[in-house]
């Protein structure tokens, strides 16, 4: 039985990698490097705080705003 070894480019891991996880590494790793467990707000309240903080360079989309929720939710 033969063994065939595939390289996977970048876009193919991040096909592979779930939406809000991939959000997260992205756009909020850099300062919330210890990651989802490491979060003090209630799940809950994730949603309103995220969508409230005037710090963010950046703008999330609902859908995105919803995968991000759902994967700090569920990596907990």
């Amino acid at each position: 039985m033969a063994t065939c070894l595939v390289a996977l480019n970048a876009s193919a891991i991040a096909d592979t990698t779930p939406r809000g996880q991939a959000i997260f590494e992205s756009q909020c790793k850099r300062c919330h490097g210890a990651g989802p467990k490491s979060l003090k707000t209630e799940p809950e309240q994730l949603r309103d705080a995220l969508k409230s903080v005037k710090k963010h360079r950046f703008v999330l989309s609902e859908d995105d705003l919803r995968e991000l929720t759902d994967y700090l939710c569920n990596a907990r």
